[in-house]
């Protein structure tokens, strides 16, 4: 799962460093890599072709919702520096914590029904 994760990383930041676009399509192609490994018990390379093979035909959709959920990170990321400046710290790592593990529930579950749906 490591070298896994390791490659899906690296082939996503050379995407991001040739430019965006390039980052964001592999981003789709390779997100359910750690979602095969975990769930069809694959190895690397068959992961990373399983994964290819499920984003195809769902690509464009995929690039948006990692593109969103990059942006709403994002502004998640802000919260707690907002609640800094207003003095409240804590709360904003309470909402903070609170998106983040609602959002890494959500995106197993979209992981897990992607993979788990027969193909016809």
């Amino acid at each position: 799962m490591l070298i896994s994760g390791v490659l899906t990383f690296l082939a996503i930041m050379i995407g991001f460093a040739l430019l965006f676009l390039p980052g964001l399509f592999l981003a789709a192609c390779l997100l359910f890599v750690i979602f095969t490994v975990e769930v069809e018990d694959r190895g690397v390379i068959e992961a990373l072709k399983r994964s290819w093979t499920l984003s195809k035909g769902n690509r464009l959709r995929l690039m948006v919702i990692v593109f969103l959920t990059g942006v709403i990170g994002a502004i998640v990321g802000a919260v707690p520096s907002l609640f800094q400046l207003a003095g409240a710290t804590a709360m904003g790592d309470v909402v903070s914590h609170l998106f983040v593990s609602s959002q890494g529930e959500s995106g197993f579950a979209l992981g897990r029904s992607h993979i788990s749906r027969p193909r016809g």
